[in-house]
């Protein structure tokens, strides 16, 4: 996930200012992740607790922690925000301008590139819940932007 000079990487669970590493603990990267995943929305800070506590007793405390740790790694102003917004007793608001990809359209881009770089072997196979012929022995697993299941693993024989 990409937001103005920072990209969240979800697969190394760190955040980075270009080629720079920014240390976050690991619940502060999921508090991030979550406000990422919603934004725009007010998340509740009981919403943001369940989420990354799950069920947890911990009190408002360690989230206003991991808050602080987000602004100072994003070097984010709470009286000026550009990234995190915080609404007094209801919860935050990820402000930051997020690139919007559609599932579908990553979905199309994975199944563009796939069909590109197999052109080999006949093979049928379920993509997309239709039944099309495609040339490669494996179907590779993808994930869109939106973390949606792109293409399907079932091989039938054609």
């Amino acid at each position: 996930m990409i937001f103005g000079p920072f990209r969240l990487d979800i697969g190394n669970q760190c955040l980075w200012r270009g080629t720079q590493e920014l240390a976050l603990t690991p619940k502060s990267f999921a508090v991030l992740r979550y406000l990422l995943e919603n934004p725009a929305r007010l998340v509740s800070k009981d919403e943001l607790l369940e989420a990354v506590w799950h069920r947890h007793y911990v009190s408002d405390a360690v989230l206003r922690v991991c808050i602080k740790e987000i602004r100072k790694a994003l070097e984010d102003d709470p009286k000026t925000p550009r990234y995190i917004e915080t609404r007094h007793r209801l919860g935050y608001r990820f402000i930051g301008k997020v690139p919007v990809v559609s599932a579908q359209a990553a979905c199309r881009r994975c199944c563009r590139s796939w069909e590109a770089r197999n052109a080999a072997r006949g093979r049928c196979v379920w993509l997309d819940g239709r039944r099309r012929w495609r040339t490669c022995k494996t179907v590779w697993m993808r994930r869109s932007a939106a973390s949606a299941r792109c293409c399907s693993s079932r091989e039938r024989r054609g």
